[in-house]
């Protein structure tokens, strides 16, 4: 854009210039062929566009490189969730038969104090049964 101004001055200086010796008597010189500040313009826009092009080229490759992180990172993060989700399922499972097997130990340890406390009143039963028999017999 600075290089655009810059030719528009040139150019401007160089018409005012001319201006000034149109009323002078020409003397015998080359003409000098301008350039002309179209021409010019044109080269300094093209160089401006395809500076511009690189420029959002490149922030288009950084804002895709910047998403691709983010998903990776979001990717890892899901994963590390997911891992943390397993974990805490197996030591639910574990805790759950753990306390399955707790239960039925003490279910197994409460049937055979109950078995246990039925033998020893079928045992006392029997025993006084015994007692009464041979009471009667004797």
């Amino acid at each position: 854009m600075g290089a655009t101004v810059a030719v528009h001055i040139l150019v401007g200086v160089f018409l005012l210039l001319n201006l000034n010796f149109i009323g002078a008597p020409h003397s015998e010189r080359d003409e000098v062929e301008a350039i002309p500040a179209r021409v010019v313009d044109e080269v300094a826009i093209r160089e401006e566009q395809q500076r511009l092009a690189a420029e959002e080229r490149r922030r288009q490759r950084e804002e895709t490189e910047r998403l691709a992180r983010l998903a990776q990172e979001r990717e890892a993060e899901e994963r590390r969730q997911a891992e943390i989700r397993r974990q805490k399922e197996e030591e639910a499972r574990r805790e759950a038969a753990e306390e399955a097997k707790r239960q039925a130990a003490a279910e197994a340890r409460r049937e055979a104090a109950e078995e246990t406390r039925r033998k020893a009143e079928e045992a006392k039963r029997e025993a006084a049964e015994e007692a009464r028999r041979r009471a009667a017999e004797e």
